[in-house]
């Protein structure tokens, strides 16, 4: 009786009477000093809001082409400074919330992507018009259907595209990144939803694979611009960079506006026949990518090339600009996006001072300058402790293999199994000293690393359980019922602590793809 219910697509919604307060399906006299929402019109969408007392939620329907119910919450007493308020009895509206709209569009499309039933620029026609009505709104299912779509557009068939579907497939990525950001917070609700940056950049990527002319262009958003440049750039003189000479991008050149300014990209010449293709992304902000390690300075710079291979001896030179007040330990980072945190792994700080800071990477990803935390300077003193831990321990294990080695009479079954887990933990360690941070350098080489490194610290362990098992006979069993000769003995435990972790890594090569990471040569643990 102290509420007022409407039907809604699929259910209905009930908001209590003026007088009450409550959710809607349980409603309660309002009580004295509680205070007011007056009555409002949602400029924007023109949804009307009844007057309601603190505490209250009220409901308004999705506009158009959305579907769904809409609410606003009268006095919501949260943490964030943008959250309304109650004063002197007035209260003031929570913004809209529309994270149960549903854009039946962005599902049909959505299903044709992850059917391939349309090619990556005709998704993203559709995509580009979808995302351009003026009153769209995006619920968090939306949000969901958009990253799909951008994922499994980079997975279509490969076609060839021309000029006006590369700028048209440009602008819907910019605008896909426009209305992402848009929900983290940057001019509208924040979600908790994470910007797919890896995503955008392999769409960018392939599409650019597909076009095979020369053209030179920018898009430009509130807070995104990207650019392309198939012209190869201009040539400058460098001596810093191997030959002295290097092609140089400049995305303001090409197109971006005032938010490329102070962004290079430089990369030495390579062989004369060298046909280089680059694009980028310029973001306003990357502290919404909630990024551990540091909190960042400068813009976010997705820097990615077709034709041209980056690597240790032919590193990328890349210039962001910074406060000049700047302080701080300022480091050359990239966002490792699937532990969502900034790494510097393969990046140089090579200066930063001025209102610039000058990186080279051995990758190509997404960088930015952030202030380095003290978590970041734990991970720095952890890993020299590392190294130096792992070298003496490699120094004291090759004593132990060369001792037994040189006086044979050692050579008894106990030490030889010793001699055994010695050997398997000097190849574990020295794999993991010398690889497990090459992430970078060759694909193939890397998970040949993580193959080894995962067999022969399994082999440690197994020899470890062997070691164990013979120490506990020796300890324990007193009067053993049955005996086997040691060299029986010696085998039987060879074929298991070195068969049975070569079988485990033989099943796991199934999921070849989980070896290596972006940024160790190691297992995949995300996957």
């Amino acid at each position: 009786a102290f509420a007022v219910c409407n039907n809604t697509v699929g259910g209905y919604s009930c908001t209590c009477q003026l007088g009450f307060a409550g959710s809607g399906f349980t409603c309660a006299p309002r009580l004295v000093g509680q205070a007011l929402c007056p009555e409002s019109i949602d400029g924007q969408q023109g949804d009307s809001w009844p007057a309601r007392v603190e505490g209250s939620v009220a409901y308004g329907l999705c506009p158009a082409p959305s579907t769904g119910t809409s609410r606003r919450l009268c006095c919501d007493q949260g943490d964030a400074d943008s959250e309304p308020r109650c004063v002197n009895g007035r209260g003031d509206w929570s913004l809209v919330i529309y994270d149960d709209c549903v854009q039946q569009e962005l599902r049909n499309l959505k299903y044709a992507v992850n059917n391939q039933v349309v090619s990556a620029s005709e998704a993203l026609r559709e995509l580009y018009t979808i995302l351009s009505e003026p009153n769209l709104v995006l619920g968090s299912d939306d949000i969901a259907a958009l990253i799909a779509i951008t994922k499994g557009a980079a997975n279509l068939t490969s076609e060839d595209i021309s000029l006006g579907d590369l700028e048209d497939s440009y602008r819907t990525i910019g605008l896909v990144s426009q209305k992402l950001l848009e929900q983290q917070g940057v001019g509208g609700s924040a979600t908790n939803t994470s910007f797919p940056v890896k995503d955008l950049e392999a769409l960018a990527a392939q599409l650019v694979s597909n076009f095979g002319g020369n053209a030179t262009f920018g898009v430009n958003y509130e807070n995104v611009s990207l650019c392309f440049d198939s012209g190869g750039g201009s040539i400058v003189n460098d001596s810093s960079l191997g030959n002295g000479t290097a092609q140089e991008w400049d995305p303001t050149a090409d197109g971006v506006n005032e938010r490329g300014q102070g962004y290079l990209a430089r990369l030495p010449i390579g062989p004369g026949n060298e046909s280089i293709t680059f694009g980028a992304f310029v973001f306003d902000v990357s502290d919404f990518l909630n990024a551990s390690g540091g909190t960042p300075i400068s813009g976010l710079f997705t820097v990615f090339f077709s034709g041209a291979n980056v690597t240790d001896s032919r590193q990328v030179e890349l210039e962001l600009p910074i406060p000049a007040n700047a302080t701080g330990k300022l480091v050359c980072v990239f966002y490792e996006a699937g532990a969502q945190r900034w790494s510097d792994s393969g990046v140089t700080t090579v200066s930063a001072a001025d209102g610039k800071a000058v990186c080279r990477s051995a990758h190509l990803s997404s960088f930015a300058v952030i202030v380095s935390s003290d978590a970041e300077s734990d991970s720095q003193a952890l890993r020299i402790i590392t190294y130096i831990g792992l070298s003496l321990s490699l120094f004291c294990l090759l004593l132990i293999m060369l001792t037994f080695g040189i006086f044979k009479s050692l050579r008894k079954q106990p030490q030889r199994i010793l001699l055994n887990l010695a050997a398997a933990l000097f190849a574990a360690q020295l794999l993991f000293i010398a690889g497990v941070d090459q992430a970078n350098t060759n694909r193939s080489a890397c998970q040949a690393v993580a193959i080894l490194l995962h067999y022969f610290l399994l082999a440690t362990f197994f020899w470890t359980l062997v070691e164990g098992y013979l120490l506990y006979k020796a300890f324990v069993v007193v009067l053993p019922t049955n005996s086997i000769s040691e060299r029986r003995q010696l085998v039987y435990s060879m074929l298991f602590a070195w068969g049975v972790p070569a079988v485990i890594v033989l099943a796991s090569l199934s999921r070849l793809s989980d070896y290596g990471t972006s940024e160790y040569c190691w297992i995949d643990t995300n996957s």
